[in-house]
């Protein structure tokens, strides 16, 4: 309520700044302005800006103009503020789930685990450099040989666009 009265006030004091002024319209067709009636021409009497512009003409009472250009203001001021605030609402839902993933990520390199949606890096920190990698047309495969117990198996990670799309063990005999 008090950014529509200031609001109010201010549009009043600013047409308080406009002056009365005459349009004039020559034989010719050529406009001009004067604080004068004009002596040889009909004229029009006009409100004028500051800047020398002919203010535009609204139908019915100013005040109600006035009061609607407050209103919109406002509307828009509320829309600006409402959407600043689902921003903020978005970028801590964004950061806490990024937190989540990222501690889900810590949580298996400890664990010298694999997820999907690891980047190559990440199985780096976890598993180390691959014995052997595959890339094939959109994808590519790292391949690590692991012993335990005398009996092998094989650990294969394929990446899509530099993320674990999928991971798999498998026992050697």
């Amino acid at each position: 309520m008090l950014r529509t009265t200031l609001t109010i006030a201010f549009l009043t004091v600013t047409g308080a700044a406009q002056a009365a002024a005459y349009k004039c319209t020559g034989p010719d067709g050529a406009v001009t302005f004067s604080d004068m009636p004009c002596p040889d021409a009909p004229s029009e009497q006009v409100q004028l800006h500051d800047e020398g512009h002919e203010a535009p003409r609204s139908a019915g009472d100013p005040l109600e103009a006035q009061r609607r250009m407050a209103e919109e203001y406002d509307r828009r001021r509320e829309a600006e503020i409402q959407s600043n605030m689902d921003r903020r609402r978005q970028a801590v839902l964004d950061k806490k789930a990024r937190d989540e993933w990222e501690a889900k990520v810590r949580d298996a390199k400890m664990d010298d685990r694999v997820i999907e949606g690891m980047t190559k890096d990440d199985v780096r920190d976890s598993w180390g450099d691959p014995d052997e990698t595959d890339i094939t047309s959109g994808s590519e495969r790292w391949l690590y040989w692991k012993r335990v117990n005398y009996r092998s198996y094989l650990n294969a990670v394929t990446f899509r666009d530099g993320r674990v799309s999928y991971w798999s063990q498998d026992w050697q005999p």
